[in-house]
């Protein structure tokens, strides 16, 4: 944080709690087999890792090759940054762009950008676009030394540049957002403090070929027959090509775990603007959840093929299903990630996959995850180093366990890696959790966007 340009970072509010970190179980806890079977899942992650931050953003390519990661607060410090950092897969390392974006006042003009960082916001919301020929970071909203804002930041990862967008809409934070096509749906959030304004509403803005950035869609208010969906870090995931978008819960208050329903899990139509809850579907739903990640998926029965893989997709591969990796409570004061697979219309039903116990007994410390080169990954930290240096794989295993509870289940497939925002204020205690939502999305081939 040495480059003059970057802003002076500011004081956490008092609002937000202490942090705990979440590891596996103990050395006298772990058995000789599960040391055996899970010390080789662990692999590194090269380059220069990011601080291993709570409260990060994180967005996605759609090609599920790179992954990009913005703000959050750094171990052991009270302050908010504006770091940004690129994840490549395929050479499995990180890259700091944060002090590498140029940036462009006014209409994008590259011949007059000068070297700046982003600007400091706490919980704004985080999506990718790609559009035109371009690919797009948005960061809309946030906490802005105190405050809500309402400015759009437009980030060109292809030539690390960027620039603002005036906000047309009431300020927020913690909106969901999701890019489809060149338009960026925008959906709830609150105002500051938490407990001032939950919005019942959503906006659009749309990237057209002359390169302009137009709101066609302004706090437009959602049906008042819609059920309530928690506002404080809500998400929201593309579907079936687009045509649909799910939203998913956040929290009532700063401090309560998140519990889901059919009735705060909502489907949004884009093409008619109308919203459904998920009210007929049928099992165990994710409860007492710190935070989660989705992962939409198809049904063909298999996994993608890797990089490089010249394997055939299954032709059958048109069923949707969407995994939710949750972070759970798990013995006596730990978070260990569990996986549930909803199955939309016509199955309508949703299950937990059980897989806890495996991932406790990986004894890492793993606060996030990732999909890229059609993978499901885990990510933390190796000891003690305080940067995000590690990954596990947890492809197979989500697989091995669907094909072991079919056919209650159905096939399972991955394909590729869709836009996301992303709050995660990781490792913190069950009693004191200040939770945010972080969305990672997989898409079938037979509904890429």
């Amino acid at each position: 944080m040495d480059h003059e340009s970057l802003e002076e970072p500011h004081a956490r509010s008092s609002g937000r709690t202490g942090r705990k970190r979440t590891r596996g179980p103990s050395s006298t806890q772990k058995s000789l087999s599960s040391t055996s079977t899970n010390s080789g899942l662990t692999k590194p992650l090269g380059g220069d890792p990011p601080p291993f931050s709570d409260w990060t953003s994180l967005a996605r390519d759609p090609s599920g090759q790179s992954m990009y990661m913005y703000g959050g607060v750094r171990p052991n410090s009270q302050t908010s940054t504006s770091d940004f950092y690129r994840l490549d897969f395929e050479t499995k390392s990180w890259t700091n762009l944060t002090n590498t974006l140029l940036y462009m006042d006014g209409q994008p003009n590259p011949s007059k950008a000068k070297k700046k960082a982003l600007p400091i916001l706490d919980h704004p919301s985080c999506a990718f676009l790609a559009a035109h020929d371009r690919k797009f970071v948005t960061l809309f909203g946030g906490d802005k030394n105190g405050r809500a804002v309402s400015s759009l930041i437009i980030i060109d990862v292809d030539h690390y540049l960027w620039w603002e967008v005036d906000g047309a809409v009431t300020p927020r934070i913690n909106a969901a957002s999701v890019g489809i096509g060149n338009r960026l749906y925008i959906f709830g959030g609150h105002g500051v403090p938490l407990a001032d304004t939950t919005f019942r509403s959503y906006s659009v803005v749309e990237y057209d070929a002359n390169g302009d950035w137009i709101w066609v869609v302004q706090d437009r208010p959602y049906p008042a027959s819609l059920p309530a969906i928690p506002g404080i870090g809500a998400a929201a995931v593309s579907l079936y090509g687009g045509k649909k978008i799910l939203l998913t819960p956040g929290r009532i208050t700063q401090k309560a775990p998140m519990h889901f329903s059919g009735y705060n899990m909502v489907l949004f139509h884009t093409q008619n603007e109308t919203f459904h809850a998920i009210t007929e579907t049928v099992g165990n739903f994710p409860q007492n959840v710190r935070w989660y990640q989705l992962h939409v998926i198809g049904g063909s029965g298999s996994f993608p093929a890797q990089v490089g893989d010249k394997r055939k997709r299954n032709a059958e591969s048109d069923q949707l299903a969407v995994l939710i990796i949750a972070w759970v409570p798990y013995g006596k004061d730990e978070l260990i990630p569990e996986v549930w697979k909803y199955l939309p219309s016509p199955d309508e039903t949703i299950t937990c996959l059980g897989l806890r116990k495996q991932i406790w007994d990986m004894d890492q410390d793993l606060q996030s995850s990732a999909c890229l080169g059609g993978r499901v990954l885990l990510m933390g930290q190796r000891g003690n180093s305080l940067v995000w240096d590690i990954y596990v794989d947890i492809t197979d295993m989500i697989k091995l366990t669907c094909i072991k509870i079919q056919p209650r289940l159905g096939a399972i497939g991955f394909v590729t890696e869709l836009s996301t925002r992303s709050y995660i204020p990781f490792r913190h205690s069950i009693v004191q959790s200040y939770i945010h939502v972080h969305v990672t999305c997989i898409l079938c081939a037979s509904f890429s966007v």
